[in-house]
């Protein structure tokens, strides 16, 4: 195990012994400490399953962030992380389009967001070519109290922070978007699911007129000497904001970045 995972071992053996599986932010500094572990933003970020530490694993638990610096391991890892479906032949498009020099020069998420973007390729799969869009930037959000189950089993959240890779409005149509580099076998749950909720607060509140929320996966594999870059969409949708399992693959599509 790396460091990382070691130090979120040792957290969870202390509430595995306790039973008591919420825990804070003062017991993560204790025990980063302790590893010297220096990054504690960081323990109970895990993007993808495979990253658990092994006890975890055989646990059948997940970190949930639950706000005011609150955490909790929660059963049901494959209701915490959702399988990326696979790409099928036919969902597989050359797309022709002239780099730029930045392109492959950067990374980074909003590296990803850019080329997409710039390149109208996530209009495309959007199927919202032509129209009127509105891009926002990254930006850290909350979400207010609201509860909802997991495999059953009932959390509460409050004020939970987030960050929201990127929106696009169109039409009364809000699509959220999450972009990773690299592509991976899944993806966490909540990075999708908190942002959802944040918006359907906002809009059972009237505060927007929003007509429909979606999330969108992203995933860019950077070309090498034989295959160009490659991007992956994944756009979902919930279907019970009080479950989290109830997210419902809508399209999916890899665009092949060919040409000059």
């Amino acid at each position: 195990m790396n460091k990382k995972q070691q130090t979120l071992a040792k957290i969870f053996s202390i509430c595995e012994s306790s039973g008591d599986y919420i825990f804070g932010n003062d017991l993560v500094r204790e025990i980063c400490q302790k590893f010297n572990f220096k990054n504690q933003f960081d323990v109970t970020k895990l993007d993808h399953k495979v990253k658990l530490p092994p006890s975890m694993q055989k646990s059948d638990r997940f970190v949930l962030h639950i706000g005011q610096g609150g955490h909790q391991f929660v059963k049901g890892i494959d209701k915490g992380y959702h399988a990326l479906e696979p790409i099928e032949e036919d969902e597989i498009i050359d797309w022709d389009y002239k780099p730029s020099i930045l392109n492959e020069t950067d990374t980074s998420e909003s590296n990803i967001i850019s080329v997409v973007t710039n390149q109208g390729i996530i209009y495309d799969f959007l199927e919202s070519s032509g129209q009127n869009h509105n891009l926002y930037n990254a930006r850290k959000t909350n979400i207010r109290s609201h509860s909802f189950s997991i495999g059953g089993c009932r959390i509460d959240v409050d004020g939970v922070q987030l960050e929201i890779d990127q929106t696009i409005e169109v039409g009364g149509r809000v699509v959220v978007i999450e972009a990773k580099n690299g592509f991976h076998d899944d993806f966490y749950v909540p990075q999708l699911f908190y942002p959802y909720v944040a918006y359907i607060q906002l809009k059972d509140e009237k505060r927007l007129p929003i007509k429909e929320i979606n999330c969108c996966y992203m995933m860019r594999k950077h070309k090498t000497k034989k295959t160009p870059s490659m991007v992956r969409f994944y756009l979902y949708k919930f279907n019970n904001t009080d479950d989290i399992s109830s997210v419902q693959l809508l399209k999916k599509r890899q665009y092949n970045l060919v040409g000059s």
